[in-house]
């Protein structure tokens, strides 16, 4: 009685879907982009300095600084030995050289106490989101990593984050976001 049930309820919902037109569909979108966003693209590395980006992340009064090209790949460094150390934690795509195929979002500032800090965000991939067009299609974008922050809930190892004090060198993380 209970299978009888379930194929008529089938039945019904694949007959009530007949003949209607299905307003979701999946566009390819080609983005044009400038130089610099060509170049982090490339590079799957980006800075965020929108401040409504920064506070998701920082405490306090903060300001944002710069980091020289030096500088970022010591923080880079610091990154990847917290990663090796950490390794064995983690599954799949949570190891030292992850940190070169991934894509990072970067957040420089010092805060109150005049420490300067790095919020790095790591991505394994960049995912699509659904938005409606003018015509009412359900279509799908890709997310701006480049300017703003991807927050995710779950995701396991593809999706981490960690904390580096650059003015002590010590690292906090590398965290996950969940157990997926």
């Amino acid at each position: 009685m209970k299978k009888v049930l379930q194929i008529i309820l089938i039945g019904v919902a694949l007959a009530s879907c007949k003949g209607k037109s299905n307003s979701y569909e999946q566009a390819e979108i080609s983005v044009k982009l400038d130089a610099d966003s060509l170049q982090r693209e490339r590079q799957r590395y980006t800075i965020i300095s929108d401040l409504k980006q920064v506070n998701l992340v920082s405490e306090g009064n903060i300001t944002l600084w710069n980091p020289t090209k030096e500088q970022i790949n010591q923080i880079l460094s610091l990154a990847k030995k917290s990663i090796a150390a950490n390794e064995d934690k983690f599954s799949g795509h949570l190891k030292a050289d992850s940190l070169d195929r991934s894509y990072k979002q970067m957040i420089y500032y010092v805060n109150s106490k005049g420490d300067s800090l790095v919020f790095i965000k790591e991505l394994c991939r960049v995912g699509d989101y659904p938005m409606e067009d003018s015509t009412g299609k359900l279509r799908f974008y890709r997310q701006d990593w480049q300017n703003r922050l991807i927050l995710v809930k779950d995701g396991g190892d593809c999706y981490w984050r960690t904390r580096i004090n650059y003015s002590t060198k010590k690292v906090a993380g590398p965290f996950t976001n969940g157990e997926a």
